[in-house]
């Protein structure tokens, strides 16, 4: 039987996934590549549009599956609203550092 905690590392898994790969990063080995280095997440960083494009990926990712919803949502409501939310906290707690733009200097 899978346990509640497998189900929510698969998702976990997978959102990281996506994040790491937007920053062309491996996921799965980055804990091999940066063990000996504690600041190796700090040297990554993405752009206001990456940061966009993974805030709605996440939120079609948890407004289509409810297993994910469940697993990560303390209140798994399928609405847009609810998986917006969870997606701009997730970044905000978990995202890259965003890139300035030239104009803010």
């Amino acid at each position: 039987m899978v346990t509640r905690e497998e189900i929510l590392q698969h998702h976990l898994d997978v959102i990281l996934g996506k994040m790491f790969e937007m920053v062309n990063l491996d996921y799965k080995a980055v804990k091999d590549e940066y063990k000996d280095d504690p600041n190796w997440y700090w040297r990554n960083e993405w752009t206001k549009e990456q940061q966009k494009e993974f805030i709605e990926w996440l939120t079609q990712y948890l407004m289509g599956n409810s297993g994910a919803r469940r697993a990560i949502m303390g209140f798994p409501h399928r609405g847009r609203k609810s998986c917006n939310g969870v997606a701009i906290f997730f970044e905000s707690m978990y995202g890259w550092k965003t890139m300035k733009d030239e104009a803010e200097g």
